[in-house]
This record gives structure tokens, C-alpha cells and sequence, in this order.
């Protein structure tokens, strides 16, 4: 899904809320409730809004925001665990799917699957993006309860996969390719 744009940074926040995750709380205010809703307004938290004033600045192709959450949405359906959620009618609809159906292949077990949401979520970070910057935003969720290598590894094929998608980064065949023409 490349857009034409010329892409010049790739900005990786790892943690934005430090105190909640020492904590082991979502935090007081959850801050993923704390972004703009509309424009021209500011985000009410000075961690979303600082978020928020860098994305605004550098106006992303793709928003991707990684949380932890608690179930699985394969065994619970109201649950979040392993999920992309993306805003109804989002351009990233597509590339979630097929993120999706690349990741869940390699996925033995189905109740860890990952499934697609379509929601939205007022001051939230990826609905910030998606209505006021036009961003492809899309939340993942991986479950907090799976040991932390499988969730780190769930999140690096989903980030690889968003490169992918933007043009950053090639496929293994593609690449490998192009190295036998050189």
C-alpha cells in the first residue's frame, strides 16, 4: 500500500506511559483516551499530547499502536488479546487481513489467533491518526497472558508486515532476487 509518499522516518515510541507499566496498571488516566477527538483540539495528557504533536508534525502514512491486553479473543469474543483493530472503513482493512492470514498460518493453536476488529474508539491514539492525520492506524493487541517471546515475536511479524506494506521493506523472495541480479 504504498502511497507515493516520500517516507523519511520511521519513529518508534517503546513506551510512552513508563509509571503504568512499572506498575503493571493501565494507568490513571489510560491515556489511549486521552488524544484529540477533533481537530484543532488538543490531546488532554501531556504524554498524548507530546505523542500526538510528533505524529502531527511528521503526518505518518501508518500509525501503529502496540498494546497488551487481557484474554484472548479467540476463546473470549469481548476480549482484545490478539486482535488488530483498525477504524470502520480504514484503507488499512486490507493489509490487516492479510497480516492476519500470513501471521495465523504460522499459528498452530486456534485459540491464540489473531482476529480483525473494526471499531472506534474516541480519543484514542489510532483514531486520533486515522480521522485528523488520514493515517493507516491500526491498534494490535497481543495477550498479555502468552509468554512475553511469543508476544514480542507476534509483535515483530505484525511491524515487518506494516513495513512491508509501505514499501520499507522488501519480501524474503524479493529481496533474495534481487541480491542473484547484482
Amino acid at each position: 500500500m504504498n502511497t507515493g509518499k516520500l517516507f523519511e522516518y520511521l519513529i518508534i515510541i517503546p513506551i510512552v506511559n513508563k509509571i503504568a507499566v512499572r506498575k503493571k496498571i493501565r494507568g490513571v488516566p489510560d491515556l489511549n483516551r486521552t488524544f484529540p477527538k477533533h481537530n484543532f483540539k488538543s490531546a488532554c495528557h501531556p504524554l498524548s499530547r507530546a505523542v500526538f504533536e510528533l505524529a502531527r508534525e511528521h503526518q505518518p502514512v501508518w500509525y501503529v499502536d502496540l498494546h497488551e491486553a487481557n484474554g484472548l479473543s479467540g476463546i473470549h469474543p469481548r476480549s482484545l488479546g490478539q486482535t488488530l483493530i483498525v477504524n470502520p472503513r480504514s484503507k488499512a482493512i486490507p493489509a490487516a487481513k492479510r497480516m492476519i492470514r500470513r501471521l495465523n498460518t504460522s499459528i498452530k493453536k486456534a485459540s491464540i489467533h489473531f482476529s480483525l476488529l473494526q471499531r472506534e474508539l474516541p480519543g484514542s491514539g489510532r483514531s486520533a491518526a486515522y480521522h485528523l492525520l488520514h493515517s493507516n492506524a491500526i491498534t494490535v493487541e497481543t495477550g498479555i497472558g502468552l509468554p512475553l517471546k511469543l508476544r514480542i515475536s507476534y509483535q515483530m511479524n505484525i511491524l515487518r508486515s506494516i513495513l512491508r506494506e509501505a514499501g520499507l521493506l522488501k519480501r524474503r523472495r524479493e529481496s533474495q532476487n534481487s541480491d542473484k541480479l547484482k
